[in-house]
């Protein structure tokens, strides 16, 4: 059984980051850029400084996404 179930949705205007028990949505507006880090670990950063997006390291076509974002945004670091 794989209880890590997560869904990540790009549409126009909105990402959204959907785990077993809890859901993010963020307007493509308020993402200021990303973080690369240690150990493979990725995080979109808010313009509002609030709490980072982290892009889980099992997730599917993660370097699809990641590239995605690296296109679009900037390195924060």
């Amino acid at each position: 059984m794989d209880t890590t179930r997560t869904l990540i949705a790009i549409d126009g205007q909105t990402f959204s980051l959907t785990r077993l028990f809890k859901s993010r949505n963020v307007s493509l507006k308020e993402i200021d850029g990303y973080r690369k880090g240690e150990k493979d670990t990725f995080s979109i950063e808010l313009k509002d400084g609030g709490k980072a997006l982290r892009i889980p390291q099992n997730l599917e076509r993660r370097k699809e996404l990641i590239a995605w974002i690296m296109e679009r945004y900037e390195d924060l670091d």
